[in-house]
C-alpha cells in the first residue's frame, strides 16, 4: 500500500512560498513457522513501514535578502517478525525490527547586491539506526529435540547493535567583484557526535536440549506462535550458554573546519 501528496503555493502573494511533501509505504507480509514437532504450520505476519516527508518556505524579505528553510524526515521500519518465507523455527518472541530515523532542517540566507553576494547557511542532521530492536527483553532459547536437531528458538534476538549521529553545519560565503576580478572566500564547520552500542544478549544466549518427555509436555501446553522461555521444563539440559557482561560501547566528537 502506497500513498502520498504533494501541495505548494504562496503564503503571502510575492513574498513567502511554501511546499509540502509526505509518501507512505506499508508492506504487509507473512512468514511460515514451521515446526513439525510440535504440529505448528502457522503464518507469522509482519509489517514493513517507509515514511518520508519534506518541507520548504522560500521568505523574499526585499528585492536583495531571501531566506530558505528546508525540513527532511524519514521513519523506516523493517520487520524481521519470524518464520520464514518458504518455511522457518524462528518464533515470534525471538523477532526483531531494524528501525532508521533520519531527519535533516537547513536554514539559507542570501544577500545579493549589485557587486556583492553573502550567502550563510546552518544545517542540523540527525541519523539514528537501531538494527536489532528486539520484541522482548530477556534470554535467548535455541531448543533442540531429544535426537538433537534444532526444534525452535524462541525469546530475545541475541545481539545489540544501535547508531546514533548528530551533527551541525555552518557556512558563510562572501563573493565580490572588483573590476574584471572576482574574489570569493568562505568558511565552513562540521560539529558532529556520534554514538555506537554493539555487543551480545546481556540476559544470554542459551542452547537446551529435551527428552521426549519434555517435548511432550511443552506439546501439552498448545501454546503455538506464543512459546515462550517461560514454558520450558527448569530441568531442561543445557548445552551450551553465552552471556554478554560487557556491551561495547564507543562515543565520540568530531569537528571539520574548512576555509
Amino acid at each position: 500500500q502506497q500513498g502520498g501528496f504533494a501541495v505548494g503555493g504562496a503564503l503571502v502573494q510575492d513574498k513567502t512560498f511554501f511546499f509540502i511533501d509526505a509518501e507512505a509505504t506499508v508492506d504487509n507480509k507473512d512468514n511460515l513457522l514451521t515446526v513439525p514437532e510440535l504440529g505448528m504450520n502457522q503464518k507469522i505476519p509482519g509489517q514493513n513501514l517507509f515514511v518520508y516527508g519534506s518541507g520548504k518556505i522560500d521568505q523574499l524579505w526585499s528585492d536583495d535578502w531571501k531566506s530558505t528553510l528546508r525540513f527532511n524526515r524519514g521513519a523506516v521500519s523493517i520487520d524481521r517478525q519470524g518464520g520464514g518465507v518458504q518455511g522457518g523455527i524462528l518464533f515470534p518472541s525471538a523477532a526483531d525490527s531494524e528501525d532508521r530515523t533520519s531527519m535533516l532542517i537547513a536554514l539559507q540566507n542570501t544577500y545579493t547586491g549589485n557587486n556583492f553576494t553573502y550567502e550563510g547557511n546552518v544545517q542540523y542532521g540527525l541519523f539514528d539506526w537501531n538494527y536489532t530492536n528486539p520484541k522482548v527483553v530477556g534470554p535467548q532459547v535455541t531448543i533442540n529435540d531429544p535426537t538433537g536437531q534444532t526444534l525452535g528458538v524462541i525469546g530475545n534476538d541475541g545481539s545489540v547493535f544501535h547508531s546514533r549521529e548528530n551533527s551541525w553545519q555552518i557556512q558563510q560565503k562572501l563573493t565580490t567583484e572588483l573590476g574584471r576580478n572576482q574574489i570569493k572566500v568562505g568558511a565552513d564547520l562540521i560539529l558532529s557526535e556520534f554514538s555506537l552500542l554493539g555487543g551480545g544478549n546481556v540476559s544470554g544466549d542459551y542452547t537446551v536440549q529435551l527428552t521426549d518427555g519434555q517435548l511432550a509436555q511443552i506439546r501439552a501446553l498448545n501454546r503455538g506462535t506464543a512459546l515462550s522461555v517461560h514454558d520450558i521444563p527448569s530441568d531442561v539440559q543445557v548445552l551450551n550458554d553465552s552471556v554478554e557482561v560487557r556491551p561495547g560501547s564507543f562515543g565520540k566528537r568530531q569537528d571539520l573546519a574548512a576555509f
